[in-house]
């Protein structure tokens, strides 16, 4: 019995630790299904906020106004933002998993090919631009800046990209590239319009820059003649694009024809974008076709309201030029109207003075042959019939009564002093020392025999070196020499006289200084000075300080 109260003690005692045991389980599975509601609570409060915040994200991304887009490495898009669809006027559905490429122009899309190829191969952020279509078929320009996405191992896996429309941003640079590209053709064109030597170097050099802004062809001017009858051929940008070379001189009436002309001399311009689409066929049109040309346009060329030339571009393919080729043309030709007419203006002023010259060294020339042939007339004639009288009256003297012999030597004394005023003009009127020695002798010569009359010291400065003039210059030189020491005379209270002669190689120098009050200046230095600036010199009458009196010349050397 007792064995059996024992094994009824340890069935209870058993039976007790699996109650305790299957409490403690059941207080542990209830703890583990807490456990499982609560980390299932925490995931969808987790999930909850990824999902809105992955709608916050797109959201965010979605109201940009750049455009966003991830894509793959060989341009398959990933996403786009709202931004990037309606740029692009596609739906994200057909936008993703497609090439971003359909959207570039396709003459870039290589370029941008390339572009990714290399940020794949050499990871970095830069940024990047391109040309695209839009849908209505227009073309814009895009800055992107690329990101490149990397995994573990430092792959690129993917790029993040952020776009805009950069497109007015560009045609404003390519204005003010153009605009610069014009201004500096201008000023190259004012440059040469201040350094040509003449009206066709000017022309030359505008269709020189002119070609090279233009498409292949020939830019030539050409200039009216004065009976508005013919032009003739200033300028011509080569003839490597067309087949002969441009022409010399153009018809009026033959060659452009009465009704173009009519166009150009109101100023307005003439545009053919197809020779060969042209209904008329005028001998203007024959003639550039014949030389290859198949487009062009002309400007005219005015000033001051009145035509004188034209502007001609010829282009070897049809449609060749745009509206910017002629805006470019159209603003350049006003610079280079005024640039060519002031050039001819210029030259006519040069070929006016170049005959002022001719005609004043003519003057000067037959001045001097009538100062010569009078000299000559007063040495070699009236000198010596004065002469002869003197001798005679010698002779009469020896066998005169008494009484008269004074008388005869009154008159013997009267003749001598005549003779000798004679001699002494002659020699003011043309000096022989002038063509046996040289300026500066005879100005030393002038210097004794002139100043020396009226006992006025003069200081004269002369170099060792001779100045190599015209026979004009050098006799004007003389003059004023000459006329200046007899205005000097002529001054009250003259004291003191210089003469100063300054040589270079390529100028000479007078100056003529005296003290006193000066009389009104004389005729004969006012014609001398009309004279000198004919002959290319300049002359000057000036008051210095302290009272003194300058004339001035100078004169190059050769005129």
């Amino acid at each position: 019995m007792n064995q059996a109260l024992e094994s009824k003690g340890d069935a209870s005692a058993r039976l007790l630790e699996l109650e305790a045991t299957n409490r403690r389980l059941l207080e542990e599975r209830d703890e583990a299904l807490r456990g499982a509601r609560e980390l299932s609570h925490q995931l969808q409060i987790v999930s909850e906020a990824a999902l809105h915040n992955n709608r916050r994200y797109r959201a965010v991304l979605d109201s940009q106004h750049e455009f966003i887009s991830r894509s793959l490495p060989d341009t398959t898009l990933t996403y786009v933002n709202e931004a990037y669809c309606r740029y692009f006027g596609c739906t994200r559905d057909k936008a993703v998993g497609t090439s971003f490429l359909r959207f570039v122009n396709p003459d870039h899309r290589e370029a941008a090919r390339g572009h990714f190829e290399d940020l794949v191969a050499n990871p970095r952020v830069v940024e990047y631009q391109h040309e695209v279509v839009r849908p209505d078929g227009s073309r814009a320009w895009n800055e992107w800046v690329d990101v490149p996405i990397r995994d573990e191992s430092g792959r690129v896996v993917e790029f993040q990209s952020v776009g805009r429309d950069i497109t007015a941003q560009r045609e404003a640079q390519l204005a003010f590239e153009e605009s610069s590209s014009r201004l500096e053709a201008i000023r190259a064109i004012e440059k040469a319009m201040l350094a040509a030597k003449g009206w066709r170097e000017v022309a030359e050099i505008a269709v020189g820059r002119l070609a090279e802004m233009v498409p292949p062809g020939r830019v030539t001017v050409y200039v009216q003649d004065a009976s508005a009858a013919e032009f003739h051929l200033a300028a011509s940008s080569g003839n490597d694009h067309l087949k002969h070379p441009a022409l010399p001189v153009v018809d009026v009436e033959e060659v452009i024809g009465l009704q173009l002309y009519g166009l150009l001399t109101r100023g307005q311009e003439v545009q053919v974008a197809d020779m060969d689409a042209m209904a008329t066929n005028s001998t203007y049109v024959q003639r550039v076709r014949s030389f290859g040309a198949r487009s062009g346009f002309i400007i005219p060329l005015m000033a001051r309201g009145q035509f004188f030339g034209a502007l001609l571009f010829s282009f070897i393919e049809p449609h060749a030029f745009t509206d910017h080729h002629v805006r470019i043309a159209r603003e350049l030709s006003n610079t280079l109207s005024l640039a060519i007419w002031q050039a001819r203006i210029v030259d006519q002023l040069r070929a006016t003075n170049d005959k002022l010259r001719l005609m004043s060294r003519e003057l000067v020339e037959t001045e001097e042959r009538r100062r010569r042939y009078v000299a000559a007339e007063l040495h070699e004639e009236i000198a010596q019939m004065l002469a002869a009288a003197k001798m005679g009256l010698h002779a009469a003297r020896s066998d005169a009564p008494i009484g008269v012999g004074e008388d005869l030597d009154h008159q013997i004394k009267l003749v001598g002093d005549t003779l000798e005023q004679v001699r002494s003009l002659s020699m003011l009127l043309r000096p022989n020392v002038l063509e046996e020695q040289g300026l500066f002798d005879a100005m030393s010569w002038l210097v004794d025999r002139q100043a020396g009359l009226e006992s006025v010291e003069v200081d004269l400065e002369l170099p060792d070196e001779r100045p190599s003039l015209s026979p004009a210059a050098e006799i004007t030189c003389y003059r004023i020499v000459q006329a200046g020491i007899a205005e000097a005379l002529r001054a009250e209270g003259l004291s003191s006289l210089a003469l100063l002669a300054q040589v270079s190689k390529e100028m000479l120098v007078l100056h003529v200084i005296f003290d006193g009050t000066a009389q009104r200046t004389s005729g004969e230095l006012l014609q001398l000075q009309e004279r000198t600036e004919l002959l290319g010199g300049t002359m000057r009458l000036s008051r210095l300080p302290g009272g003194k009196n300058r004339i001035t010349a100078a004169f190059v050397a050769g005129d």
